[in-house]
């Protein structure tokens, strides 16, 4: 079975490199320090499990936990936590499997082969309780017929309910996902403005408004051409906050 390793100190990921070398059938397939390299390297290399460290730079490995879940055949996962780390009460909460961070070979010998995939709705579930204690992606990922695409929530321009899809939109993307609006919302907070009951916008890409002739605002939005109609419930206060920004 192939092994993928991701933590972001380089001494625990030889630290698992050793102790799985020790181990009859358990193959090392690589090693990453960031959730983002990891999510690259488990589409390159399809290893069958991961070793998970729930502490990662630039992507959490918590995020990367619930953005596998969009792959076909995801690894069995285990979460690497020290006992000390604050998520350790959250996450006994939830169906997650848990190791520590310096595990060693025979606790990998016992732990591993009772390893699984961990269900969508799991993981979701867990998202969703994270996000109460204050965790926001920093990308929105999508499966599409060119494998797992990853947008940066920075450069997200808006986000647009139409039936059961959400329409996620920077320069050069534009993907379908699941979330509902209410969902995104809340987990994004202020950097999203409600224009409408079925859109978005990015606070931060916010250019301005501009009125039609049929007097409809419509929102201006950097760096793309579509331009959104704002409710007239949502206008007044979209006027005042521009003015006092």
């Amino acid at each position: 079975m192939k092994v993928l390793v991701a933590d972001g100190d380089q001494a625990v990921r030889a630290h698992l490199k050793a102790e799985l070398a020790q181990l009859h059938g358990f193959d090392f397939a690589g090693e990453a320090s960031d959730g983002l390299e990891l999510l690259r390297k488990v589409e390159a290399r399809n290893p069958q499990m991961i070793l998970l460290s729930a502490r990662l730079p630039r992507m959490g490995g918590l995020e990367a936990l619930l953005h596998l879940g969009h792959l076909d055949n995801h690894p069995s996962i285990y979460l690497l936590l020290d006992a000390t780390d604050p998520l350790a009460g959250c996450l006994t909460e939830h169906t997650v499997a848990l190791l520590p961070r310096r595990v060693t070979s025979e606790q990998l010998r016992r732990r591993l082969p009772t390893a699984r995939r961990p269900r969508r709705a799991d993981v979701e579930a867990l998202w969703a309780s994270l996000v109460q204690h204050g965790f926001a992606r920093t990308h929105i990922s999508a499966r599409t017929r060119r494998g797992l695409v990853l947008v940066p929530v920075d450069e997200v321009r808006y986000l647009q309910a139409d039936q059961k899809y959400v329409t996620v939109r920077a320069p050069g993307v534009e993907v379908l996902i699941e979330d509902t609006l209410m969902t995104l919302e809340g987990e994004f907070g202020p950097r999203f403005r409600r224009i409408h009951r079925n859109a978005l916008v990015s606070v931060g890409h916010l250019v301005g408004l501009e009125r039609t002739p049929l007097g409809v605002y419509e929102a201006i939005l950097s760096d793309i051409d579509e331009r959104l109609p704002v409710s007239r419930r949502q206008a007044g206060a979209l006027r005042r906050f521009l003015k006092a920004r």
